[in-house]
Order: C-alpha cells, then structure tokens, then sequence
C-alpha cells in the first residue's frame, strides 16, 4: 500500500464528506428543498466526485467505461454490507460504535478494493 495513495484517498472522503454536508445544507437552507430530496442529490454529486476524484487523483487511471461499471457495483455492495452490518452489530452495541466501525472498517476495505480491482492499472493485470 503506498502511504501517498492512502493519504490522497483519505483526503478525498474528507472532501466528500464536506461536500456531502454542504450542498444538502444549500440546498435545504437556500434552495428550499425538501431534505430527503436534497440528501439523495447530495449523495449522488458526492458519488460522482469519489468517481472521478479516485481516478483522477487517487489512483490515477485513463478512463475506461468498464471502471464505472466495477466502480457502481462495488459501491452497491458496500452500501449493502454496511447496511446489513449495521442491522447485525446495533443488536450488541450502541450505533453510533457501529457507526464507527463500520465508517472505519469499510473505508480501509474499500481503498483495497479499489486500488487492486475497480481502478487497477493495465500494467498489474
């Protein structure tokens, strides 16, 4: 694992996760939209930057059609595994430690995912 690629990956969850906050809080406060609706446009702006920000950035890739596709279904799993972990572990501990867990654990799963499937380079196929 190169430290450089982690720090760059962590660095845009943070960016995201601000990203995330601010557009539904604009388009809540400002735009007087209803919070649902503006949290799912947030959610996928935000699903888009990660896209293209680990490509471009994280991982540094040539786009290929085929990534998108790797990258929509692995993000589809990992939504589903940290909703299924929530429902299992908020029956042993309190949620917002699974919260944590899972926010931590995940993102750490993902950065391999990532870097070994979904954004791997030609050259280490």
């Amino acid at each position: 694992m190169g430290i450089k690629k982690f720090f760059k990956y962590g660095l845009g969850g943070v960016i995201s996760y601000l990203l995330k906050t601010l557009i539904t809080l604009l388009l809540i406060e400002v735009l007087i939209f209803n919070p649902s609706t503006a949290y799912k446009i947030s959610l996928l702006l935000v699903l888009i930057f990660n896209f293209c920000y680990n490509l471009l950035v994280t991982f540094k890739v040539k786009y290929e059609f085929i990534i998108i596709i790797k990258y929509l279904t692995t993000y589809a799993v990992f939504m589903l595994l940290d909703y299924l972990l929530f429902g299992i572990l908020t029956i042993l501990m309190h949620y917002v430690i699974v919260i944590i867990i899972n926010t931590g654990s995940l993102f750490i799963i993902k950065y391999f995912v990532y870097d070994k499937l979904v954004f791997k380079k030609k050259e280490e196929k």
